[in-house]
């Protein structure tokens, strides 16, 4: 997985869909989202460490040990 630097994420975002949330809140079940932005932008606020796949189309955006969200990456 290639990390992608805060200052660089900005070219990637819209290229994410399909966000699942895993937390203690859900017991780790990868809970769709609602609302991909929004759970992506929240994710950016908390100063997540964004994660790509560009192999896979997978995604991850960790923020600590028991919240993380995963992703598709569209291809560029």
């Amino acid at each position: 997985m290639k990390t992608i630097a805060r200052n660089r994420l900005d070219k990637y975002v819209s290229r994410f869909s399909n966000v699942r949330i895993y937390s203690l809140d859900n017991c780790f079940t990868g809970e769709a989202a609602k609302d991909d932005a929004y759970c992506i932008e929240w994710a950016r606020k908390l100063e997540a460490k964004f994660q790509i796949d560009e192999a896979t189309g997978a995604g991850r955006a960790r923020v600590h040990s028991n919240l993380w969200y995963e992703f598709d990456v569209k291809p560029a």
